[in-house]
């Protein structure tokens, strides 16, 4: 079949060549799943025989192209929702108040006790700062001074 195809996609095929571990995280990433293709393999001059073969594995071979652009527009969609969310405030309150367990998850550890502990110790530092710091209008006063003074 790669005799069929003309050099100037030949070139662009290979030029993709590049990007394939870039693309294929993006894909694993997204949990876009893998399919499978039929290819022909040709045996020695014999009748070509069917083989199934891994989207992935192959790309990017012709067969494949087609096939990765559909899953990418399906991991845009993922990748959006995930942008989408970065822009939510509650987001990132979220993030604030689970900070120790993001992070300990960040690390690695799989104990549950861990981040449940952290958490309520860091919503105690939270409730102390909170009732021992200035009222928020001087906070923001204090900003703005701040960035006044930058420039």
């Amino acid at each position: 079949m790669l005799e069929d195809v003309n050099e100037d996609d030949q070139s662009q095929l290979d030029g993709l060549m590049v990007y394939k571990t870039p693309i294929l995280n993006l894909l694993i990433g997204a949990f876009v799943p893998d399919t499978q293709i039929i290819r022909y393999m040709d045996t020695n001059g014999i009748a070509p025989m069917p083989a199934t073969t891994s989207i992935y594995s192959v790309f990017p071979h012709e067969e494949s192209v087609y096939d990765v652009e559909k899953k990418l527009n399906q991991a845009l969609g993922f990748y959006q929702l995930k942008f989408n969310r970065m822009l939510n405030p509650l987001y990132w309150v979220r993030v604030f108040l689970n900070l120790p367990a993001f992070i300990v998850n960040y690390l690695g550890f799989k104990s549950t006790r861990i981040p449940k502990t952290l958490k309520v110790i860091w919503w105690i530092i939270l409730a102390i700062w909170w009732l021992f710091t200035p009222s928020i209008e001087e906070m923001r006063q204090s900003v703005l001074n701040y960035i006044y003074k930058l420039f």
